[in-house]
């Protein structure tokens, strides 16, 4: 391969990472950037139970969810930022492997969010 066909290739392989990095959650007309919500997922787990702010809140799922395990929520936020505390307008239920992963918010009608790929 020549070094132009390469740099071409490389370009698009960014691209592509690119559209996928686009992915997100709609909560009623707002935008939760997916790798805001993979984040949260990760805080969820590296805090102690209820050690940040109240925060993460733990569950175990009953037999619906065989297999799932432990289930904690944690905050997530709409902006670049992670949470810092204060009102919880949208947060996460995740297992510490993402597997089951659900978004909702907290305002308005409280509904669950959808997953839209980018």
């Amino acid at each position: 391969m020549r070094p132009f066909q390469l740099l071409s290739a490389l370009a698009i392989f960014i691209n592509l990472e690119a559209v996928e990095a686009a992915a997100y959650w709609d909560c009623d007309g707002t935008e939760i950037p997916e790798r805001n919500v993979r984040a949260a997922v990760v805080l969820a787990f590296n805090y102690r139970k209820e050690s940040f702010h109240g925060y993460p809140a733990t569950f175990i799922i009953g037999s619906t969810f065989s297999g799932v395990g432990e289930v904690r929520q944690f905050p997530v936020e709409d902006s670049d930022a992670n949470w810092q505390g204060g009102a919880v307008k949208y947060y996460i239920l995740t297992n510490k492997r993402g597997s089951y992963l659900e978004v909702f918010s907290s305002v308005g009608s409280g509904n669950e969010c959808t997953f839209v790929e980018g």
